[in-house]
């Protein structure tokens, strides 16, 4: 029921009933000079600038892009909604999230970048998320949260730059994880963010994550493309001089644990969550959810007794996840049409 509501690649039911001429319309609509921006970097002719915009003038006007975007559906709040894709695979993967109304520009945007680089940054080792599920259970790769949309560049640790959203979410990314231990990932995860919203994060995190992120965030803009990139999407969210980067490194000093606290209890809601797990034999982990069933884990090597005492609480961790709110769809039926056949 949303423009974004869709695969970002369509589906297999658009790519079958698509004509040339559907793509002719769609490029005369879309590639014209209402929609177009011109960037220039790095070392060119002062007068490249005045020719690229002469000879990209005889381009049509086109469309201009659509103003009307309606609100994210509302969920409605615990029990959750959960998808469960059955695919056959020997591990489980499992993202989380919920669509808010936060993104670059507002004044809670670099307090709650403090607050999901301390719970996970993307590749990074100091996050809570990472440092519980994998540093000191060995669950997976890596778990990670994300305040907007994320693409990762490449093999790169950094995202992509030019994909702007209006609209933007919070989600947490578990890497996959052994199906036998897919319900107390779930659990572990659903466990963090709640410790998160309920207590925040100590001043010491919080100090010690604005450290990091006054040197990283240097890697971010390390090329003539990459700040090519962010000037762009400044000139998108209508951030004023001096940009998005440059502003977050000049607010980090001041930035109080207090206000990232405070942030993260606006903009934070697990009982808004919605869940999405590609993993095998869906029903039992469907049946396992809807019962609430406890989600207890078996290490293949000994744990200290401190986590051990941890994972009692962890497995027990309530999820409130009423059966009807779990729906299963097939992998082969995924990408079929922009509505899921459900079971």
């Amino acid at each position: 029921g949303h423009p974004y509501g869709h695969p970002g690649g369509g589906t297999a039911e658009g790519l079958r009933a698509i004509t040339p001429a559907d793509c002719s319309t769609h490029a005369a609509r879309v590639f014209g000079r209402a929609r177009l921006t011109i960037g220039l970097a790095g070392g060119h002719p002062d007068d490249l600038g005045t020719r690229l915009r002469d000879a990209l003038a005889r381009l049509p006007l086109g469309d201009a892009p659509s103003e009307a975007l309606p609100p994210p559906p509302e969920a409605e709040g615990q029990p959750a909604n959960v998808l469960i894709v059955e695919k056959d695979t020997g591990a489980t993967a499992i993202s989380m999230g919920h669509p808010y109304a936060l993104r670059r520009g507002h004044p809670d945007y670099y307090p709650m970048m403090i607050a999901a680089s301390a719970l996970g940054e993307h590749r990074q080792f100091h996050g809570r998320l990472f440092q519980e599920l994998r540093a000191k259970r060995g669950l997976n790769y890596g778990d990670y949260a994300y305040i907007e949309s994320f693409e990762q560049e490449g093999w790169s640790r950094l995202g992509v730059t030019n994909a702007p959203r209006r609209q933007q979410h919070f989600s947490i990314w578990i890497r996959p994880v052994e199906s036998a231990n897919r319900l107390f990932a779930l659990h572990a995860a659903l466990y963090e963010l709640d410790r998160l919203v309920r207590s925040g994060l100590t001043e010491q995190e919080v100090e010690g994550t604005k450290n990091f992120l006054a040197g990283y965030t240097m890697l971010w803009s390390a090329t003539d493309s990459r700040r090519l990139g962010y000037a762009l999407d400044d000139n998108f969210y209508g951030n004023a001089a001096p940009g998005h980067l440059d502003g977050l490194r000049a607010a980090l000093a001041s930035i109080t644990r207090a206000e990232v606290n405070d942030a993260i209890r606006r903009w934070l809601d697990p009982s808004k969550l919605r869940i999405a797990i590609v993993t095998a034999d869906a029903a039992s982990l469907r049946e396992q959810l809807a019962a609430g069933a406890p989600a207890p884990i078996a290490y293949p090597t000994p744990k200290p007794p401190e986590v051990l005492e941890a994972d009692k609480a962890i497995a027990a961790y309530p999820l409130k996840i009423a059966s009807d709110k779990i729906a299963i769809v097939p992998v082969g039926k995924l990408f079929e049409t922009a509505k899921l056949p459900v079971q």
